[in-house]
């Protein structure tokens, strides 16, 4: 009886292993090093990033040359003329002029210098914006690594208990004539493969602690806490309306499409006769009256109306109908990653609905336990039974999770929480 209610325990155990929901990984009780959550480690990388702090400065340079641009004329000209050899004669006419002279801006052209100003900074922000988002996801997934390394490294190291388990109570069987020596092989066999898995998962957070550290800027490695699995399922359609409002380069197409009607239009009033200058001056004279003059130059459009308007100058060098052309991308990224993560979710949720119903199953097998003898070894099967379910569990919630921090990338929002909001989650 008592080998069967060990059965009955070490069943329910994998049972709720198996169909837990959620996974929520505290901090290891033995690490003294920093802990970070998901979002203080990415605060932390933004902050260590000289990258970063490099884009953002390029930025702000831009938004100075915007502010600017509406300014941004040619220089006045000081023009200074009839200055001769004879001054050196007393009896001629000194004469002297001085003028100013301001080369005016042809049409359109100061809305092209403010249009060309606000794409470049357009420009800077999609730079800019990029890094940040690659650098937040990749130290998304560098935190879940360390997460589900832990989880993992503590899972190996039980199996590693549960495997010296079995090979004593084999070895007392044999001494007792009950099971054949290839039993104590194979358990010997297995515990050499629990422990190369354990120090392989070992090895492989520490690694995930390191790389930690070194994107967000610790002098040593840094361990992982407050992860809980992502519940609910976006909504595409809402997704790809959150990027064009969190992504610049849907701003940045716009400034683009701004530009090359600014450009046409610009071409378009070149065929108009313009003034080229104005000139103010000061005539003086020794032996005469002082006057002055003003002055201004007309520039003639012959040679444009000859040469015509190609389609390229026409259409802003084509910009015009390849507008929006290069949300295409930001918008198959998306639709990658969300099939990617939907398909990640399903396997996770597979694995649940299936507990669910082998619950049942399980139970059955239980009542008709009772009663029955079930040897150790056994026992110890089901519970190796229970850490390979656990095992596959934490995989698939892994890759679910990648999935998840990955489409929030995709997006390209700074919190990924609100994905899974309420107008945000498909019905």
């Amino acid at each position: 009886m008592k080998a069967t209610f060990t059965a009955v325990c070490v069943l329910a155990v994998g049972i709720s292993l198996w169909g837990r929901p959620a996974v929520s990984a505290p901090a290891d009780p033995e690490w003294g090093g920093p802990v970070l959550t998901d979002s203080e480690a990415v605060e932390d990388a933004m902050a260590a990033s000289d990258e970063v702090a490099r884009l953002d400065s390029r930025v702000a340079a831009r938004q100075k040359k915007v502010d600017r641009a509406p300014f941004n004329l040619r220089n006045p000209e000081l023009r200074v003329q009839d200055i001769s050899t004879e001054y050196a004669n007393p009896l001629a006419n000194h004469q002297f002029q001085i003028g100013l002279r301001f080369r005016l801006p042809e049409y359109g052209e100061v809305n092209e210098l403010v249009a060309t100003a606000r794409l470049e900074y357009w420009d800077a922000k999609v730079d800019a914006f990029v890094y940040r988002n690659d650098l937040a996801t990749n130290v998304r997934l560098a935190w879940l690594d360390v997460v589900f390394g832990g989880l993992l490294s503590d899972l190996a190291s039980r199996r590693v208990t549960l495997a010296e388990r079995q090979l004593r109570v084999i070895g007392r069987l044999i001494e007792l004539g009950q099971v054949p020596f290839v039993r104590k092989v194979k358990a010997q066999t297995a515990l050499l493969r629990a422990r190369r898995d354990a120090a392989e998962a070992r090895s492989a957070l520490d690694a995930a602690r390191g790389r930690l550290g070194t994107l967000t800027g610790s002098a040593g490695p840094v361990d992982a806490t407050g992860y809980s699995t992502p519940q609910g399922n976006p909504d595409y359609q809402t997704l790809l309306l959150m990027a064009q409002k969190h992504r610049p380069e849907f701003e940045f197409e716009q400034q683009r499409l701004d530009l090359a009607r600014t450009e046409r239009r610009a071409d378009e009033l070149k065929m108009i006769p313009n003034f080229s200058f104005v000139e103010a001056a000061y005539h003086y004279e020794s032996l005469g009256n002082d006057w002055g003059e003003l002055s201004f130059g007309i520039e003639l459009p012959l040679f444009n109306w000859i040469r015509g308007k190609p389609l390229e100058i026409n259409d802003g060098g084509g910009r015009e109908t390849r507008s929006f052309a290069g949300t295409e991308e930001v918008s198959a990224d998306i639709g990658e990653e969300y099939y990617r993560f939907s398909a990640a979710r399903g396997a996770w949720l597979a694995l649940t609905d299936e507990a669910d119903r082998a619950g049942e199953d399980i139970r059955l097998l239980v009542e008709q336990a009772r009663g029955q003898s079930v040897p150790e070894d056994d026992v110890l099967e089901l519970e190796m039974a229970a850490l390979d379910l656990e095992e596959m569990r934490l995989e698939a919630e892994r890759d679910y999770a990648v999935g998840f921090f990955r489409l929030c990338g995709a997006v390209g929002v700074d919190d990924c929480g609100i994905l899974l909001q309420g107008g945000a989650v498909a019905p």
